[in-house]
């Protein structure tokens, strides 16, 4: 799922990138996100969604 320029993510941006992941799972798949985008990848982190 390419990520264009982020400039912001509410609170339901990790809720929703994290029920995809899960349902990914569930059918034996994954989700991988492609971002350059520092601020992106620092909430991912924080929010524990980085493998």
């Amino acid at each position: 799922m390419p990520i264009p320029a982020l400039l912001s993510m509410d609170y339901a941006g990790p809720g929703v990138l994290c029920r995809a992941h899960n349902r990914a799972r569930l059918r034996h798949g994954g989700v991988r996100l492609v971002t350059e985008s520092a601020l992106f990848l620092r909430t991912l982190r924080h929010t524990g969604l980085t493998a």
